[in-house]
């Protein structure tokens, strides 16, 4: 591995390039790669995905270090610990890596350890992380700050007896979200006249009992109506209350005001929440392949990120099919508007562009599908190259839908576009499975109709032409006295034609007769030297007939085969015959038989007319005959090779052929032995 040239790496990532870009276009909407790595951390595979996260070409990165990507400020950390590990442990880290335009990409890096053909790889998945480190540092800084401010500027301090009597305090004259009054607290008064609610100045006096009692550090949390707010925006502040004896009969109350803190932890579990939402949206439809189901969990998902009341989602593409509703939806009425789109929906559909309407009672063309709808928001779904989809979202209040809100939702579209593309070539693949199903059960039946109308004409056909033939032969036993010399030329005709037919009704009667044999799997062990040894014996009258010469090589030593003993039969006969019709007069003909390896080699080599090239291609096909000048009296029906060509190859062997036009031609068949 060590001697590879980067073009050899290259090559080797190119023959592999296949599998990585399988999930390529979900690799790119979750912002992540995979590479592989070797044992002095260079790239041997990386996939196509690496160049957003880098800005580097994959052929590029090919034969170079890992390391090398890394920020400067970071490898020589990353290098420390190692970003794969020779024990073969799982690693984890987070790091950032420098782009080519000097930007920095954090990433999380997981490698496992591999070995192909004997060699140590590491597979590597890499995941942008840039969007959620920035948000998460900014937040810890925010959080730092606030809680560093509150900490130092606490909105009230007070020191309380046991029995509720003010005898010091503090309240920051910028601090106007306790409603207490200054005047009671300057006049050391009971802390019951401060102008609290009783049930907090109740929870405050049992707090100081047990700071007092226990010695410790006491804190309990309450909330108030906001100084600001109307009654209808229900706005209110979180205090914090901490209580410390003093001494045994006295309490130091600090009171501040943690409503920026509580808003930032509010926000951080509404991040975490979009996170996890993400994140569990993009498990829950890996490898799931159902539209419906793609679109259930989309609608959901979109739902809980963008505080959403109802959504449904369709299909666009063609007819338009609506795939999931949340809401009381009536589908009947949705379609009707998106066969017809007229309004906003219309402009969604023409623009392919996100709409965000906060009151449509302004909107033009509206077409209201549920009660009590205030906002909408309507996101066009795209496929590789056309829009598929429209996700619609409504919502009961017209502050609900915002531009941060509809950024959110941005997160997951992109991965809802690419599960319900798929999702939909996957229903389109099955589709067109299963109407090359029904086609091909509608050809079988045709093809059994078939063969059934040829069964039945051709039987039907047999009684006729021997009927035809029987009373040819009659009227010729004295047809010197009876019929002229043309009339017995017709005759003649007629005996020629009616055998001819009756030759083609026996082939067509044969071939079927194989084929449902074939289909009854039929089997016994055959010694194909006695075969060949009887076939020879039945065709001597024949080839006697033409003057010919057989010479016959076959072992005395049985050779088994498995198999059909009637239909091979008939093929070896059929070679045989064929040899001694398609060679003139004083012909010689050898029949030989020879094991190689596994196998049993029967071969007819004849030293007959031969065959022309150009019409050896479709020698096997059924009804073709090889007509050449000297065979055009040669009578045939073109099914006898053909018919040969089913039998060997139903018995799990080959045709062997060679001719040469004026030489001569050899044709067999190889069949596996019967070993044991």
């Amino acid at each position: 591995m060590m001697n590879e040239t980067p073009q050899t790496q290259l090559n080797s990532t190119l023959e592999d390039a296949s599998v990585l870009q399988q999930n390529d276009q979900l690799m790119r909407v979750a912002r992540c790669a995979i590479v592989t790595l070797d044992a002095e951390c260079r790239f041997l595979q990386t996939s196509a995905s690496i160049q957003a996260l880098t800005g580097y070409e994959p052929s590029d990165l090919i034969g170079t270090s890992y390391y090398d990507l890394i920020a400067d400020d970071w490898r020589e950390k990353v290098q420390s610990t190692g970003c794969i590990s020779p024990d073969g442990e799982e690693i984890q880290q987070e790091f950032p890596l420098q782009m080519t335009d000097g930007k920095l990409c954090w990433v999380r890096h997981s490698a496992v350890q591999l070995q192909q053909a004997g060699e140590i790889r590491y597979q590597c998945m890499i995941q942008d992380i840039t969007a959620s480190k920035q948000t998460d540092v900014a937040l810890q800084r925010t959080q730092r700050r606030n809680q560093a401010l509150l900490d130092a500027l606490p909105d009230m301090m007070i020191v309380v007896t046991r029995g509720g009597q003010l005898t010091g305090f503090h309240i920051s004259p910028e601090s106007d979200s306790l409603s207490v009054s200054r005047k009671v607290a300057a006049q050391q008064q009971n802390i019951h006249s401060l102008g609290l609610p009783e049930v907090i100045t109740d929870e405050l006096m049992m707090h100081l009992d047990m700071a007092l009692d226990v010695g410790r550090v006491q804190t309990f949390e309450f909330q108030m109506p906001n100084q600001t707010s109307t009654g209808k925006d229900d706005l209110r502040d979180f205090f914090e209350a901490r209580l410390s004896a003093v001494n045994e009969d006295e309490a130091l109350v600090l009171i501040r005001n943690v409503t920026p803190l509580k808003k930032i932890q509010q926000e951080l579990r509404q991040h975490n929440e979009i996170l996890h939402t993400v994140s569990e949206f993009g498990m829950e439809l890996s490898g799931k392949l159902s539209d419906r189901y793609v679109a259930m969990h989309a609608v959901d998902a979109a739902v809980r990120l963008t505080n959403a009341n109802e959504g449904f989602l369709a299909t666009v593409h063609g007819e338009p099919e609506i795939l999931y509703m949340m809401g009381s939806y009536d589908e009947r009425e949705v379609l009707s508007a998106l066969r017809n789109p007229t309004g906003v929906i219309a402009r969604v559909l023409e623009t392919q562009k996100t709409e965000l309407i906060s009151n449509v009672e302004t909107e033009p063309g509206y077409q209201r599908f549920v009660p009590h709808a205030k906002s909408l928001l309507m996101v066009p779904l795209h496929g590789r190259d056309e829009l598929i989809g429209l996700l619609y979202l409504e919502a009961r209040s017209s502050d609900r839908f915002n531009e941060e809100r509809m950024a959110t939702l941005h997160l997951i579209t992109d991965r809802i576009e690419a599960f319900l593309e798929n999702a939909r070539l996957y229903r389109q693949k099955n589709e067109e499975l299963e109407e090359r199903r029904r086609l091909y059960e509608e050809v079988r039946q045709l093809e059994q109709l078939k063969t059934d109308m040829i069964r039945i004409a051709s039987h039907d056909l047999k009684n006729p032409l021997a009927a035809i033939l029987g009373y040819v032969e009659m009227l010729t036993w004295d047809g010197d006295e009876n019929f002229s010399q043309t009339q017995l030329e017709y005759l003649n005709n007629i005996e020629t034609a009616a055998k001819k037919m009756q030759r083609i009704t026996s082939s067509i009667l044969s071939l079927e007769r194989i084929k449902q044999m074939a289909q009854q799997t039929s089997s016994e062990r055959i010694d194909v030297a006695e075969l060949v040894r009887r076939t020879v014996s039945e065709q001597m009258d024949f080839a006697v007939r033409f003057k010919h010469v057989i010479n016959r090589n076959v072992p005395d030593a049985p050779i088994a085969i498995s198999g059909d003993a009637i239909q091979l039969h008939e093929a070896l006969s059929n070679i045989i015959n064929n040899a001694i019709k398609y060679t003139p007069q004083q012909g010689q003909i050898d029949v030989s038989v020879t094991v190689k390896d596994t196998t049993v080699q029967v071969r007819v080599k004849d030293s007959g007319f031969g065959i022309p090239e150009d019409k050896q291609a479709r020698l096997f096909s059924p009804f073709y005959r090889a007509t050449t000048e000297e065979t055009r009296e040669i009578e045939g029906t073109g099914l006898g090779l053909h018919l040969v060509k089913n039998i060997i190859e139903r018995h799990n062997g080959t045709m062997f052929f060679h001719s040469v036009y004026g030489e001569g031609s050899t044709f067999g068949f190889d069949l596996p032995i019967l070993l044991g």
